[in-house]
């Protein structure tokens, strides 16, 4: 499918002054190495008193979860890749050559295969939603062979460009109905608020495949629940539909507590298991990427610098960063992108 033409000099309904503005300024707002470490201190006696009910319980679970992260990366090997395998990245953002552009669109023409995943600011007091920053694109060539896309929206030329335009082919072709798109959550629910940018059109993915339906169902195949758990003795009563399965269905990151504190959790008959077999309880409890690599590869997949400011620039290239740790934390925010697609690329591979 090609790209939508503006040639009649109608442009995509963005706003790019609004971009421009918002875009520049990042190196006054510059990502945090360690947005997890005002987390790790959380506990009862420290709890504000003003917080009570449901507030009281997010604070007291993000701290929570922000010490079972630090625990997770020390006592297990950090994930990684086979080392034979090259994850480094091609930025796209204005400054990219369109000689880059060309060659990447003529060396993914017989790649059926894309691992996405999208990267976002989160809401702020003035924000109510998160902010499209990053859109991971992984073309897997074959099981040794793959090209890392590392997309920068908040960074992209003008769309009267012809490197715009390059970008939008680019698109267009790796989204096209013919090719399965792989991704850790459902697909339209990870790119919904990144139509905005003419990018893609989400009617034109045509054979997704939500990596973390099929690894639960997988899950459960060669796990069963053992014959004493109590989710078999609801199972059995008279009045329940008995080919009725339980699946632990997965949408989303563990640590995402403070960002969708609406979520609600519907109470089932808890799952007694082991944890080693199932450690969600809950028949509507959600894996997440981080416990599928520990379960599946005894590995640690860091989360620690899930929530930061990704709309700033990642490539060096940008100039965004004016010191060696503002350097450094860009370098860290690339690897966790990078692992990001990996690690359902290593589970889809299994």
């Amino acid at each position: 499918m090609q790209p939508p033409s503006y040639s009649d000099g109608s442009s995509p309904s963005i706003d790019y002054s609004r971009r421009s503005s918002t875009a520049k300024p990042h190196s006054s707002r510059q990502p945090n190495v360690n947005p997890h470490q005002h987390l790790l201190d959380r506990t009862e006696e420290n709890c504000p008193k003003h917080l009570t009910g449901s507030k009281r319980t997010r604070y007291l679970k993000a701290g929570q979860k922000a010490r079972q992260n630090l625990q997770l990366f020390q006592q297990l090997t950090p994930f990684h890749y086979p080392v034979h395998h090259s994850v480094n990245p091609v930025f796209i953002h204005h400054l990219t050559p369109n000689s880059t552009l060309e060659s990447i669109i003529n060396s993914i023409q017989d790649v059926n295969i894309y691992v996405i995943d999208t990267e976002s600011d989160p809401p702020t007091p003035f924000r109510s939603e998160p902010f499209p920053a990053t859109l991971q694109i992984q073309a897997i060539h074959n099981q040794d062979q793959t090209t890392i896309l590392l997309i920068k929206l908040q960074f992209l030329p003008h769309p009267s460009t012809y490197t715009f335009s390059l970008i939008q082919r680019l698109c267009y072709h790796i989204f096209s109905p013919q090719h399965h798109i792989v991704s850790w959550s459902e697909i339209s629910q990870e790119l919904s608020s990144f139509q905005q940018f003419v990018l893609f059109d989400l009617s034109q993915i045509r054979h997704p495949l939500n990596l973390q339906r099929y690894f639960t169902k997988e899950w459960n195949n060669t796990h069963p629940h053992i014959s004493s758990c109590h989710t078999q003795q609801r199972q059995s009563r008279p009045d329940l539909d008995p080919h009725i399965d339980l699946i632990c269905h997965i949408d989303t990151d563990d640590l995402d507590e403070d960002l969708f504190p609406d979520k609600v959790h519907q109470v089932h008959s808890r799952c007694t298991c082991p944890d080693t077999i199932h450690p969600y309880k809950n028949a509507n409890d959600q894996w997440s990427l981080q416990k599928a690599i520990q379960y599946t590869f005894d590995e640690a997949l860091d989360k620690a610098l899930t929530f930061n400011t990704w709309s700033c620039g990642l490539d060096p290239l940008l100039h965004s960063a004016h010191t060696t740790a503002e350097l450094n934390t860009r370098a860290a925010l690339t690897s966790y992108a990078i692992n990001d697609i990996l690690a359902p690329t290593k589970l889809f591979f299994i």
